[in-house]
């Protein structure tokens, strides 16, 4: 992510209907099935900190980011269970956490197997992933290439690489609905039409209605599921993936066309998930938190 766009994020996240929404959406989800008391949650690419502020009455936080200037603006906020580490080789002992969040994480890397891989290798197993990821590919624009993603979704697309993953997805929703309109319209059409757009994010400051307004889906998608939406979000677990999707993911990579409601009908086989990997030798990076297990 670029420099600017740091200071952008650190600036708008406390009070954007964007940053706030999603905030929203991960306290629910965490209020109705969080981590238990004192549990510890990992926040994968944490950004400014605005999402790990809020999680301290929840557990134990600890942010992990690969931008020196993103965490120093973590540190403004008072964080300081804080790791300097790229994502695909986080620096903590297997089984380490009860939550791990990838909010808007898994956009950024070249390989998505590979990154949770090792999240499945830190959750216990019991824990959780939550992650969020931008969708539809037909809404990328400069908003996109500044913010250094690789690459936005349809809900079949985190479904598919979790699942792959040895993770069962639990909820999957689209988010921001009410933004869907306007960014297909100043995203796809207006450059059909010649109009061009600012540099930079598409981040704005909004008057208070509009925030408003915008936030509004957010609240409803805590229980209902969206079909449309400039975002995705997701949760999923360690130790429930079961026979039946696990075959069903394999027939679906050999292109047989399995209808929704035959998965629907078939039964759920509980199997044992498999084992932790043993952690590798490196030595952590001397900035991974104190209290919390490194390799």
């Amino acid at each position: 992510m670029e420099a600017a766009a740091i200071e952008e994020m650190f600036r708008l996240e406390d009070h954007h209907w964007w940053f706030v929404g999603k905030r929203l959406l991960l306290d629910a989800l965490l209020a109705a099935d969080g981590p238990p008391p004192g549990g510890r949650i990992l926040d994968v690419g944490c950004g400014t900190g605005a999402v790990l502020a809020g999680l301290r009455g929840r557990g134990r936080p600890v942010g992990i980011d690969r931008s020196a200037d993103s965490l120093a603006l973590c540190r403004r906020r008072g964080l300081a269970a804080l790791a300097r580490a790229d994502a695909s080789r986080l620096p903590f002992r297997p089984a380490t956490f009860d939550t791990v969040l990838l909010l808007d994480s898994l956009e950024h890397v070249e390989d998505e197997l590979a990154l949770l891989a090792e999240v499945r290798r830190l959750l216990t197993p019991a824990g959780r992933l939550v992650v969020s990821v931008p969708a539809f590919a037909f809404l990328w624009s400069a908003h996109d290439e500044v913010l250094h993603h690789l690459r936005r979704y349809t809900a079949t697309g985190p479904r598919a690489v979790l699942e792959r993953s040895g993770l069962a997805v639990r909820r999957l929703t689209y988010t921001n609905i009410f933004a869907f309109p306007p960014a297909l319209a100043v995203r796809g059409l207006l450059p059909l039409l010649g109009v061009r757009r600012r540099e930079g994010t598409d981040f704005r400051t909004h008057a208070r209605s509009t925030n408003a307004l915008l936030l509004a889906p957010d609240r409803v998608s805590k229980e209902f599921g969206l079909l449309l939406g400039v975002s995705i979000l997701t949760d999923a677990l360690l130790m429930r993936m079961t026979l039946v999707p696990a075959l069903l993911t394999v027939l679906k990579e050999r292109s047989w066309a399995i209808p929704v409601w035959f998965e629907k009908l078939l039964p759920r086989i509980t199997i044992e998930s498999p084992g932790e990997r043993k952690p590798r030798g490196e030595a952590p990076p001397r900035s991974a938190p104190a209290d919390v297990p490194t390799r």
